[in-house]
């Protein structure tokens, strides 16, 4: 009994430490909503499922010409990469999206204030006093804080899908076009560097469309769990509970943006490619 005890207690302990708090507070943000869902699904299947064309049935054709015809390869669906709009273009679009509710935030609560104030209202009658309560904007050192911190957490973001998207973001019939497309793209961006020193060469997250940011999503708790720790990296997102905080927040604040444009951020951009058997 005791020794059950006390395993129950350090059980208890471990799921009660500011680590694991701080990874379920952003596993929780993680959660996709069912549209989003469906989209996930929907682009596993176009890919990993593959689609055999019908035989060719003819009696003109001898039983030989007949075999040749209907030994077709299957056929898959692949992104078309780059895609129109990539990763880095949607969290640029997040952050000026979000940039431009946050003055109008800011703009909308100090119009009320004047009006309450030229009214001779009190702040503890409602409107302006309840409404500080809440997630406010209340001066311009909290703007440029808002945006300073959603710029970072979108730099994050795009790390995060630069450096996992090779190892754990791609399904098996994506890989061979993703060595090729790199090493060309590699190649394009060496000739272009000849010319501009300045030109950076291209990551993934500037070729990739979203519905890679939606698998990043999914892993990003066992990605901070799994690697950003164990490598004892002092910036670690985990180690932090403004940090995670601030995370989890952005996090759950862009899955909302993008569920919000799903017919814009999901344009399903596949071509048809045959694979072996």
């Amino acid at each position: 009994k005791r020794g059950a005890s006390t395993r129950a207690d350090n059980d208890a302990e471990s799921s009660s430490s500011p680590l694991n708090r701080n990874l379920q507070l952003i596993t929780r943000a993680c959660e996709l909503p069912f549209t989003l869902q469906t989209v996930l699904c929907d682009d596993r299947d176009n890919i990993a499922v593959k689609v055999y064309p019908p035989p060719i049935l003819s009696a003109s054709c001898s039983s030989k010409q007949q075999q040749r015809r209907n030994n077709k390869k299957a056929i898959t669906m692949l992104h078309v990469i780059p895609a129109p709009t990539s990763i880095v273009d949607l969290m640029w679009q997040y952050i000026q999206t979000k940039k431009q509710e946050d003055l109008e935030t800011f703009a909308n609560y100090h119009r009320r204030l004047q009006r309450d104030l030229s009214g001779n209202s009190s702040c503890s009658d409602g409107g302006v006093g309840e409404e500080s309560s809440m997630d406010v904007i209340l001066t311009k050192e909290d703007l440029k804080m808002n945006k300073k911190k959603r710029k970072e957490f979108a730099l994050s973001i795009l790390a995060l899908v630069d450096a996992s998207l090779p190892l754990f973001l791609l399904y098996a019939e994506e890989r061979d076009q993703f060595t090729k497309l790199m090493a060309q793209f590699a190649k394009e961006d060496d000739k272009q560097s000849d010319n501009d020193h300045q030109t950076p060469k291209r990551q993934p997250s500037h070729l990739y469309p979203a519905e890679y940011l939606l698998r990043l999503f999914v892993k990003i708790p066992y990605l901070l769990s799994e690697f950003d720790l164990k490598k004892n990296n002092p910036a670690s997102i985990l180690l932090a509970d403004e940090k995670t905080q601030d995370f989890a927040r952005f996090l759950s604040e862009l899955i909302v943006f993008i569920q919000t444009r799903v017919d814009e951020c999901f344009a399903g951009n596949y071509q048809a490619l045959e694979v072996d058997d």
